[in-house]
């Protein structure tokens, strides 16, 4: 790795960066400014793992500017050395999380770049053709809510149903449907909330005005734009997504 990847890379002088878990052959860049003033115009992570990408992810987020780069990294599998992360893989972490990839680059032998954006409200971001759904098939019926929901341990299980029954009660005119492989409520034919289940929390993504509306209520809690992440070893905040879903509907229907 040396320092030509910062032109694949789109850095420009004067920039502000921050350099989230890299290795220690990255190089150093001096057209990087050193006076910061709140969040980077450049920002790069690496992970070597999907846990170690849903750990760290929020902190890349939070450190970005809303026009800003953001790029994720990841080891490219080799011969009997494979990982569980890769392009494909990123596509369906990070999509429900309000973000898509836009390019990729090699940065040496042993790592590949993701750059990704932030979604637009309203539109809804697929997968091209070209990329694979690299999970593994919980179940042929995929489509089904209630598959995607079983597929899982009781304890998420429990979240899932609860968050799922409080969007029924409070909006009882939405749709359900499985969008970008997590379950998703619509309202007027438009996006309304998505839910998932992971291995060390619950994913609640709503729009980012919601987070914002509920950032101090929300305190004590992994956030990024337009998501938030209850951890299973604390209790599932009923009320609070409660109001946020009470919040979200009386937004959405003007």
């Amino acid at each position: 790795m040396d320092n030509t990847i910062f032109k694949k890379l789109k850095a420009k002088p004067g920039m502000t960066a921050a350099l989230l878990y890299a290795p220690t052959e990255y190089p150093l860049y001096e057209g990087f400014s050193t006076v910061k003033e709140g969040k980077d115009d450049f920002v790069h992570l690496f992970v070597a793992s999907k846990a170690e990408f849903e750990e760290r992810f929020a902190d890349a987020t939070d450190a970005v500017t809303d026009d800003g780069l953001l790029w994720v990294s990841y080891p490219k599998s080799k011969g009997r050395q494979k990982y569980d992360i890769n392009r494909d893989i990123l596509w369906n972490l990070v999509l429900p999380l309000g973000w898509h990839p836009v390019s990729q680059v090699s940065l040496d032998e042993h790592w590949s770049a993701v750059r990704l954006k932030r979604n637009e409200p309203d539109v809804v971001y697929e997968r091209p053709s070209n990329v694979k759904s690299a999970e593994p098939k919980v179940d042929s019926d995929v489509s089904e809510v209630g598959v995607y929901i079983n597929g899982f341990s009781d304890d998420v299980k429990d979240r899932l149903h609860t968050i799922r029954n409080i969007v029924k009660e409070i909006a009882p005119d939405v749709t359900e449907r499985i969008c970008m492989r997590i379950p998703t409520f619509d309202l007027d034919g438009k996006w309304f909330v998505h839910y998932a289940g992971f291995k060390k929390h619950i994913g609640f993504y709503s729009q980012p005005d919601a987070i914002v509306a509920f950032g101090d209520k929300l305190k004590g809690y992994k956030t990024s734009k337009g998501a938030v992440q209850f951890p299973l070893n604390k209790p599932l905040p009923v009320e609070l997504i409660r109001e946020i879903i009470s919040y979200r509907l009386r937004v959405q229907e003007g």
